[in-house]
This record gives structure tokens, sequence and C-alpha cells, in this order.
């Protein structure tokens, strides 16, 4: 049997490659997972690997690991490359979609950084390999070779999947539409549009395949008993999808806890959820915290959401799961300051100075959204997605209508509300703008880019750079401050605003027959440029 062999002071995994194998490793290479990372490294007559530590019992544990990824790619390389199903090629194209949008999915950068990886994707794409290039199907496989071959095949090894030629060509044009997929959408995120773009769900369920971690534990028929955190998740979709009236949870959210988890598994070199520690996700937290690139608050978000999962793993196995508790109850989340809220938000001289600039502007985002959500204390995405349709009237009085509907996405249930149109709007003319304008029925009535292309011009523009400042939900602490004051009921302002409540009022405005009684206390709020 193998064991550790000892270099200076540090321990290895040193295998012989099998003879019967030795002539098809020429140039390979081959991924194992070492602690918390995976370990590319090339095969000769040996595979020989640092376990990356000096002492004798963690050399041990981390030698099972790593000899049981070794040995399963021997079984994959004497069975030969495998076709790929197309629906098997899209799970793995849709796998690596989203492992690149959970990496930028805090901190997405700027958007002129995905403008320019965007434009290489398109010329990809049109098999562009310079701009006089006559494109052929020839060049186009080319061209998507270079941009996405190395990325295809650093998943499949670490997959430990060896796939045919032709499979694999599917594969990289698969690869190359989810990650073209990918760059949109962190686009969007850079601009500060975190909404679902609906993408997600069109991809297969990723692909079940025999992990390093399994490889022990299989049961007769070959196939892995590990519980993971997307089967975890997969369990949960489909419980909370059950049933007639079910409340199906939104693909961000799932998009939510996936990533995370993801994160997690990463980290510690496996998604055996089963065997988590405390001492794990506390140095999970210590290396995000080290690190630096994320705030505290989101460090502990994250923390969160993986411990969500884990709770949801212990209740579908009815407590047998940890049973003396979840393993994150033990790991202290990071503390964190809060910007107080007159900070985030505008004052009344800036208030009015991004009015008046706006009542000038001839491009109807940066003229109606400001005005929206300084009269609603709406986000500007709310509004940013809104359609004509979204405005109507009851008894002869204009309202709209801030829903999920029609794939439009809001930050919880809460914020599904019909707001009453303020009577400044309808004198500045916002209800003309509707009727008239190119967008009809369901088609929204301002771009996709709105909400960073209205924070960047209140900045530059405008010049309001004031620290604390959150120019996108700034109108939104605002609006609550100034309702308060204006003696507005305290549910109306909950419900207008999209806060959440409780008891009674919680229905305030749901109903049609309350919605006048919800227009009157609009009317207590005062104008801004009196």
């Amino acid at each position: 049997m193998p064991s550790p062999i000892k270099i200076g002071e540090t321990y290895y995994l040193r295998v012989r490659v099998p003879s019967d194998i030795t002539a098809k490793m020429n140039g390979r290479t081959i991924a194992i997972p070492i602690a918390n990372a995976t370990k590319t490294v090339a095969i000769r007559d040996t595979v020989k690997v640092s376990l990356q530590t000096k002492e004798a019992q963690e050399a041990k544990q981390r030698f099972v690991r790593a000899l049981a990824s070794v040995e399963a790619f021997w079984e994959t390389v004497r069975k030969g490359p495998q076709p790929l199903t197309h629906k098997a090629s899209l799970a793995i194209a849709g796998e690596i979609r989203q492992l690149w949008i959970s990496i930028f999915d805090d901190e997405p950068g700027s958007p002129e950084f995905w403008e320019r990886m965007i434009d290489a994707d398109k010329q990809a794409a049109e098999g562009a390999l310079h701009p006089l290039a006559v494109s052929t199907a020839k060049t186009k496989m080319e061209a998507l070779e270079a941009r996405y071959g190395a990325i295809t095949d650093a998943f499949l090894r670490k997959k430990g999947l060896l796939v045919e030629a032709g499979s694999r060509s599917r594969l990289v044009e698969h690869v190359a539409s989810a990650m073209s997929e990918m760059a949109e959408v962190s686009s969007r995120k850079a601009g500060g549009d975190y909404s679902d773009t609906g993408q997600t769900n069109k991809y297969p369920a990723p692909l079940e395949v025999l992990s390093p971690d399994a490889a022990t534990d299989s049961n007769s028929h070959g196939q892995a008993s590990v519980l993971t955190f997307n089967t975890t998740v997969d369990t949960r979709v489909s419980e909370k999808g059950s049933g007639r009236d079910a409340k199906v949870m939104p693909v961000s959210t799932v998009r939510k806890y996936r990533a995370a988890a993801s994160e997690f598994a990463k980290y510690r070199g496996s998604e055996d959820l089963a065997s988590i520690t405390a001492r794990e996700a506390d140095g999970w937290k210590r290396s995000m915290l080290k690190e630096g690139r994320l705030s505290n608050k989101t460090i502990g978000q994250r923390l969160q959401n993986v411990r969500t999962v884990i709770e949801w793993a212990r209740e579908q196995h009815f407590g047998e799961l940890f049973p003396s508790g979840n393993p994150l109850d033990h790991v202290k989340r990071p503390e964190y300051l809060e910007t107080p809220s007159e900070e985030r938000a505008f004052t009344l001289d800036e208030a009015r100075t991004v009015l008046r600039a706006a009542s000038a502007q001839a491009k109807p985002y940066l003229r109606w959204i400001p005005w929206m959500c300084a009269y609603t204390g709406a986000r500007v995405n709310e509004m940013a997605q809104l359609t004509q349709s979204s405005f109507y009237q009851v008894e002869g009085l204009w309202f709209i209508r801030v829903t999920t509907m029609g794939g439009k996405s809001l930050k919880n249930q809460h914020s599904e509300r019909r707001v009453p149109v303020h009577a400044d709007l309808l004198e500045q003319g916002l209800i003309e703008f509707v009727q008239n304008a190119d967008a009809k029925g369901d088609h929204r009535l301002f771009p996709k880019r709105t909400a960073s292309n209205v924070r960047d011009w209140i900045r530059d523009d405008l010049a309001i750079t004031r620290s604390g400042l959150m120019p996108n939900h700034g109108w939104r602490h605002l609006f609550e401050d100034r309702a308060m004051g204006s003696g507005m009921a305290h549910a109306a302002k909950l419900y207008i605003s999209g806060r959440s409540t409780s008891g009674s009022d919680a229905g305030y405005g749901k109903s049609e027959a309350m919605l006048p009684g919800l227009a009157l206390e609009m009317q207590k709020f005062p104008s801004y440029l009196d």
C-alpha cells in the first residue's frame, strides 16, 4: 500500500504510473486535490506532488484523498476518451458559467472591463482572428479554442473527465456561449443591476461525477454516496416547489446559496457536506478577511448562507446529520461598521440639485428615474425595470405597480406594492411620457444599464461624491425621513417604500379598495422644489 514519503521536511505523494497505461501518459497533466486547493502536475514515469504539510498525521489524511484522485484518473485513462451527450455538455458549460459568475458576484469590477470582455467574446464567436480576417468554420473553431480551450480543459481535469475530440469541440462551443452570458451578467452587476436574467434555469443540473472523496465510499453500483451542497440545494428547491400553492424559491436566491457553498467547497477542497467542521469554516472566514477583497458584512452573509444549506441537510436527514448541532454555530461572524442611514441618504440640497438637473435632461432614464425615486422611496433598479403596463388607474388616480411579474426582480416579497403617483410627478408629465413611450406593453421603459448610468451621472456630471452617499439607494432613506416629517401614516410609509412589516397593517394597500386611502397619504408628502 503506497504511503506518503518525506523529502526534506515536507511530505509528498509519489506513485508510479501503471505499466498498462504508461504509453498513454505522454504530455498529460493531472489535477489532484491537496488540502484546500487543487494542484495540477505533469505526469512522467511517476506522479509526484507536495502534500503541503510537515505533519505526519495530516500528511496521511491528505494522501488518502490525493491517491484516490490519482487512481480514479488511471481508471478514466483505461476507459479511454468518452463521448459527451448534448445534455452533459450543456451541464458542464452551465457549471463553468456559474463558477465564474460566483467569482465576480461580490466585486464585479468596472462596466468598461466587461465591455472589453464582451467585445473579445464576440470576435471569437465570429471567428475573427484579426480585424481583416475572413471568417470561416475553421477560423471560428480556432478562435473559440484559443479563447476557451484552456478553461474547458482545466474544468475537465478537475472533474476527472476524458472526452473524445468531437464531444470536446461541441463542449468548447457551449462553453463559449456560457462565458459570453457570464460576461453580460457580470457587466450588468458592475453597473448595479443584480436582477435575474432567467438564463441559469436553461442549463441542466451539474453532472454527478465520482469524486476522490467518494471513491472510498461507493455503493454496489459504483455511484457516489457523498452528500453534497448541490444535492442538498436541489432537494430544498424541489421541496419548496412542491404542492398546488407552493412558494417557489426565486432563482436569484438559489444562486446565492449555491455560490456561497461553491466558494466554501473550493476552499476546503471537498464537496462532502457531512464532513464539514467548524475549524474549516473558521479558516475560510479568516482567509477571506486576510484577502481583504470582501467587506466584513459580505463575509458574514456568506457564512450564514453556508450555515443555512447545512441546516437544510440536517432537516432532510431528520436530525441524524450533525446531531449535536450545526458546525457553523461555533463560528463567529466578523463585526463591521454600519454606515449611518443619514450618510447614505441624499441631503435636501443634493436632492434638489439632482432633480433640477434631471428636469433638463433629454435621456428618459436621467429625466425620470431620479424624480420617480424621490417621490416613491424606491430603489433605482425597481424603477428602471418598469413597463408601460406598470402604470394604471383606480377611481381616476394613477398608481405604479412594482412587482416581480413579467420577469422583474425585487429584493423581497415586501417589495411588491402599488405606489400612488405623486402630484408633482403628474405635473412634470410622467404619465404623458409613459403613454407616448416607444416601449409598449411589457417592454421596459428604460435600458438595462440605467442604474449604473444614473449613478455615474450623479457622481461624475453633477459631482456629488460625498463619502457614504449611495446614489442608487439614497432616495429611499430621504423619502422615509420626509414622509415621517409630513405626518404620513407609518403603515403607508412602510408599504410605499417596500419595507417589511408585520401585524394587521402588513396588508396595507394590497386590495384596490384601500388604494384611494393610500393616495390620500401620498398627498401629505411635501414637494422638493417649493
